[in-house]
């Protein structure tokens, strides 16, 4: 019920749905997100350096680190996400959900973001 189709027999609402406008406003906005994950300049070679010191100073050891899951706010909305920082500091990648395993030995493909 809109306050116009209000008669002095009604009495008024304060149900969100009811009031006037709420229903164009809810009804906007709900477009595909923006997922896309950038790098800034520099900073996968500053990455790259880390883990290799990383695996320098932990020789034969294999290495997995995630970077993380945004947590659900309220069953259809989930809290912005923000990747762990030793995630970051270690591959420059702010992705939801990747992993970064470092095999341990010393081939090319040692470090890999999956």
């Amino acid at each position: 019920m809109t306050d116009d189709a209000r008669t002095d027999q009604t009495p008024k609402s304060y149900r969100p749905i009811d009031s006037k406008g709420f229903r164009d406003f809810i009804s906007r906005g709900w477009g595909p997100v923006d997922r896309t994950v950038t790098v800034p300049d520099g900073l996968a070679e500053a990455a790259a350096e880390h883990r290799r010191k990383l695996a320098a100073a932990l020789p034969g050891r294999r290495i997995a680190l995630a970077a993380g899951r945004a947590p659900v706010r309220s069953n259809d909305t989930d809290y912005q996400f923000r990747a762990d920082s030793d995630f970051v500091w270690l591959t420059g990648c702010q992705a939801e959900g990747s992993v970064l395993v470092i095999s341990g030995d010393k081939s090319d493909r040692s470090h890999v973001v999956l």
